[in-house]
C-alpha cells in the first residue's frame, strides 16, 4: 500500500489488491501508526484518529457518517484520514476492520479491541490497561513511573512542557491537553538563547515535563538545571538510559528505541500520549471527589 504524502509511515504492501485478508496484526499496525503520529495530525484529523483508536469495532460496524458524527467531525474528514493511512477511501479501511472483527469474533470482545478503557477507567485501573498496551506502542514498561509522573504533574500549580526541534511539537501537544482540562500549562522551547526570561517566576509549586533526546539534549538539560535550582519538580522523558538529565528528575521515563540508524520519535510520542491520558484521568478523578 502506498501513501500520497511523501515521508509517511507505510503500513504494509499486503494491503493492496481486491482481497482484504485482514488480521489483528494489520489492524494493529493501523492503530499503532495512529497512536504514534497522533500529535502530528491537524486537529480534525486527530479527532477522527482518536475515534478509530478508541472504537475499532465501530469502524467495522457503523456507517462512515455515524462514525463522523460520534467523532465530532465531517464525513469528509473520515475520508481524508483513510487516505492519509494510504487507502483509496473510507470503505476500503472499513473492510479491513470488518474482516478483522469477523476473524476474531470467536475470541471474545476482550481479544478484538484496543478499547477505550483508559478514557473511562479510574486511575487505579489504568496500569492494567497500560501493561497490555505498552508492547504495542513501544512505550517504557515501568508503568508505575508513569503513574507517579502523572500524579506529580497533575498536582503542580503549573506545568512547563520543554522540548526542542522534533520534540517541541510533542511538548506543545502535552501542554495543549492540560490547558484543555483547565490546568495551567505552557510550552518552552529549549532552543531559546536564555532560560531566564521565560522561566523567571518558576518555583517549587511548578513542574517541568522535559522531553530530552539526543543530539539536542544539552539545551534541554540547561533548562532543567535552572528549574531544579528554583525548586521545580522534574519529570523527564528520555531516549536512552544514563541520560545526564536523570540526576535532576524526580521521575524518569526511558522510551524504547528500535534498532535503527535513524532516531524514531514514535516511542517518545507514545509515552507522552499515555502520560497525557493518565494526567487527564488524575485531574478528572480528583475533581469528582
Amino acid at each position: 500500500m502506498t501513501s500520497g504524502n511523501s515521508g509517511e509511515w507505510i503500513i504494509s504492501d499486503e494491503m493492496d489488491g481486491g482481497e482484504h485478508n485482514s488480521d489483528s496484526g494489520r489492524v494493529g499496525q493501523i492503530l499503532e501508526k495512529l497512536a504514534a503520529e497522533l500529535v502530528l495530525l491537524p486537529a480534525q484529523l486527530r479527532a477522527a484518529a482518536r475515534f478509530v483508536l478508541t472504537n475499532p469495532k465501530d469502524v467495522a460496524l457503523k456507517t462512515m457518517r455515524e462514525q463522523a458524527y460520534l467523532a465530532g467531525v465531517s464525513h469528509s474528514t473520515m475520508v481524508r484520514l483513510a487516505e492519509w493511512l494510504g487507502f483509496d477511501g473510507y470503505t476500503e479501511l472499513k473492510v479491513v476492520f470488518a474482516d478483522w472483527l469477523r476473524q476474531n469474533a470467536d475470541y471474545g470482545s476482550e481479544q478484538i479491541s484496543y478499547s477505550s478503557e483508559l478514557l473511562s477507567a479510574d486511575v487505579d485501573n489504568a496500569a492494567d490497561w497500560l501493561r497490555r498496551e505498552v508492547a504495542r506502542v513501544g512505550a517504557q514498561p515501568n508503568i508505575e513511573r508513569k503513574l507517579l509522573a502523572a500524579e506529580l504533574l497533575a498536582g503542580a500549580r503549573r506545568v512547563i512542557s520543554v522540548g526542542i526541534g522534533p520534540q517541541l511539537p510533542v511538548a506543545s501537544h502535552f501542554a495543549e491537553v492540560l490547558r484543555s482540562l483547565g490546568h495551567a500549562a505552557f510550552v518552552f522551547d529549549a532552543a531559546q538563547p536564555s532560560v531566564t526570561p521565560g522561566l523567571k517566576d518558576i518555583g517549587p509549586r511548578d513542574a517541568i515535563l522535559a522531553i530530552s533526546c539526543e543530539p539536542s539534549a544539552k539545551q534541554t538539560l540547561a533548562v532543567v538545571r535552572y528549574a531544579k535550582r528554583r525548586g521545580a519538580q522534574i519529570v523527564a522523558v528520555v531516549d536512552r538510559r544514563q541520560s545526564p538529565i536523570e540526576q535532576y528528575a524526580q521521575v524518569v521515563i526511558v522510551t524504547a528505541q528500535p534498532d535503527s540508524r535513524f532516531q524514531s520519535m514514535a516511542p517518545v510520542i507514545a509515552s507522552v500520549e499515555i502520560l497525557a491520558a493518565l494526567v487527564e484521568q488524575t485531574i478528572t478523578s480528583s475533581e469528582s471527589k
